[in-house]
């Protein structure tokens, strides 16, 4: 996506992996001059609607590197009263810890 897009600001989290797709990912980040900044739990992405609002609310904290689905990032988006999460992959038992935290209840999509 990013090759084919007008990428301005690349997310993610501060874990490394070892996939082709990773290492695909590193390449098309760099061709294009840009720079990884950390997707964690409390990172405001400005928008320029005043209505709307982009936070990360995962990874909630460092996790093990051999516990990679963990380290997902979660972005909670806001439009007016509507809020909706998206993520790409992430295990039960850390969204219901992150329902928790936050005390809200969402609709998840799992984007491939």
């Amino acid at each position: 996506m990013i090759k084919s897009l007008n990428v301005k600001s690349v997310y993610a989290p501060k874990v490394s992996h070892t996939t082709q797709a990773y290492k695909d990912f590193l390449t098309a980040v760099k061709k294009k001059t840009l720079t990884i900044k950390k997707a964690k739990t409390g990172v405001e992405i400005n928008t320029k609607a005043k209505d709307n609002s982009l936070k990360f609310i995962a990874p909630v904290k460092d996790y093990a590197k051999s516990d990679l689905n963990n380290w997902s990032a979660l972005l909670l988006l806001k439009h007016g009263k509507k809020k909706h999460s998206c993520l790409q992959v992430m295990p039960k038992k850390k969204q219901r810890k992150i329902c928790w935290l936050k005390n809200w209840y969402q609709v998840w999509m799992y984007l491939k």
